[in-house]
């Protein structure tokens, strides 16, 4: 189960001012998303997500690290800034370009995602591209004090530039579990005014502002 707390960023001079005040990050990681559903859209009918990442990692130091990961998501069933669903991952062995030439392929693949997918849509027949949208993440390890205990976390700040060029910039918490997440998500935000970063309400996920930029 993913859980992990999604707060919007007003603008990209809000990221930047994010950054120079909690940074520098630990690395930052350039993402291409590449999303697929069947021919006849079975998958979103379901809530289901099929996502494919190509992730290019760049560290404080050593060399570059890339590698493609293949995601099945469901639904999202929490509230507010707290996002809670199935997540079914696994490494890929074949590159993004491969895959945007031929999606179908990946339902010859006997990966977790794509045997759980056969098994909760066994007519699906084909997969089919949806498009793609990039996403530059800078990784921050963050210390707070929430409630008289100090709570280590990483915090994963997102610039995503969707089909047309709209660019929106959040933050990401992932968390072991919903346990102190309302004290954890106002303890940050707290933390962010003081440093005069402006944040928004931000309800809807990358995968459907992503859909409302194909319309």
């Amino acid at each position: 189960m993913e859980i992990e707390l999604k707060i919007g960023l007003a603008t990209e001079a809000d990221r930047t001012l994010l950054i120079k005040k909690f940074g520098p990050p630990k690395q930052n990681i350039s993402q291409r998303n590449l999303f697929l559903d069947g021919e006849n859209g079975e998958l979103r009918a379901e809530k289901y997500v099929l996502r494919v990442r190509r992730e290019r990692e760049f560290p404080a130091a050593g060399p570059v690290v890339e590698r493609v990961i293949l995601a099945l998501k469901g639904q999202n069933i929490g509230k507010g800034v707290l996002c809670k669903r199935e997540e079914i991952e696994n490494p890929l062995g074949l590159s993004l370009d491969e895959l945007e030439r031929s999606p179908a392929r990946l339902l010859l693949m006997a990966s977790p995602p794509i045997s759980a997918l056969k098994e909760r849509l066994p007519a699906l027949a084909t997969l089919k591209s949806l498009g793609s949208f990039d996403n530059d993440r800078a990784v921050i390890p963050v210390a707070l004090t929430i409630e008289g205990e100090s709570v280590a976390m990483t915090w994963e700040v997102d610039r995503t530039v969707f089909p047309g060029g709209r660019v929106e910039c959040e933050l990401e918490i992932e968390l072991g579990d919903e346990h102190g997440a309302e004290a954890i998500a106002k303890a940050v935000e707290d933390i962010l005014a003081e440093a005069g970063v402006k944040t928004v309400a931000q309800p809807r996920g990358k995968f459907s502002r992503f859909l409302s930029c194909l319309k």
